[in-house]
């Protein structure tokens, strides 16, 4: 399975195919616009700041960026200190950042072993308005997305606090105007 957990995943050798790969898909290619972002997910290195950092340098490329979703960075140690991981993140690796998710998350303490589950933003322990206004201070469009609601209803209470929280912090989001996209984007 795509999220099944795996050794190889956390070696050496799978940073090296894995870069290979990346430098492989934008070989030759003359990108204006596009980059090739990956997101941090838990079952491989690709998963911690720095970690993430070193990995990017090692491929060096500028269309090779990250899709920030920090709810997939949240470990038990950060569980906590969330606003610590979000600063972290964004100091080391706020030139790499290309589009972020909206998620949060809950530690589901009733399971006997570590479990944290999918919430609605705000519902969870993400320190948002400190999320949302790191991403504003980038001060490039960054592509924002919220997902994995089997409602729409969902992903409108999502919107509604996510319109709320950058208001709070002086910003907002923009649709896109190129094209037929109308995806929201924070500007400062």
């Amino acid at each position: 399975h795509l999220a099944a957990p795996h050794p190889f995943n956390y070696t050496d050798e799978a940073r090296s195919q894995f870069r290979d790969t990346m430098l492989r898909a934008v070989d030759g290619l003359e990108l204006q616009q596009t980059t090739l972002v990956i997101e941090p997910w838990t079952n491989t290195f690709f998963y911690q700041p720095e970690s993430i950092r070193e990995f990017l340098e090692s491929v060096g490329h500028p269309n090779v960026g990250l899709h920030l979703d920090l709810m997939n960075m949240v470990d038990q140690h950060h569980y906590y200190r969330t606003t610590d991981l979000i600063n972290e993140t964004f100091d080391l690796l706020g030139q790499y950042i290309k589009a972020a998710h909206f998620k949060d998350l809950r530690w589901d303490w009733e399971y006997m072993f570590l479990k944290f589950d999918e919430v609605p933003v705000g519902d969870g322990i993400i320190d948002y308005p400190t999320y949302v206004r790191r991403i504003a201070e980038l001060g490039r469009d960054i592509p924002c997305f919220v997902e994995h609601f089997p409602t729409e209803g969902e992903f409108a209470i999502c919107f509604a606090r996510l319109h709320r929280l950058a208001a709070q912090v002086g910003t907002s989001f923009q649709p896109r105007v190129t094209g037929q996209s109308t995806r929201p984007r924070l500007s400062k």
